[in-house]
């Protein structure tokens, strides 16, 4: 949804389970998937354009720390896209 909605040239999907992860490639063939503490605020990749995170926060202990390390890795000029 997020690759077809951006047009970006890539898109990396990030989570812990590699479960979801071998699932998540096997329908998006066209992005990649990383196994990845998606709240670390560390990106495995170059500084991202684009944040996209949709059901995480209210999972978290300490959201507003998470979006802080987001906004701080991102690339300049980047953007958070929370949904819930």
């Amino acid at each position: 949804m997020v690759a077809n909605r951006t047009g970006a040239a890539a898109t990396v999907g990030i989570d812990r389970s590699l479960d979801y992860l071998h699932r998540a490639r096997h329908k998006a063939r066209a992005c990649a998937f990383i196994a990845h503490d998606a709240s670390a605020g560390s990106y495995p990749t170059r500084p991202p354009d684009r944040v996209y995170a949709r059901f995480l926060l209210v999972h978290l202990p300490d959201p507003d720390e998470v979006i802080l390390r987001w906004h701080t890795n991102l690339a300049p000029g980047g953007v958070l896209l929370l949904g819930r």
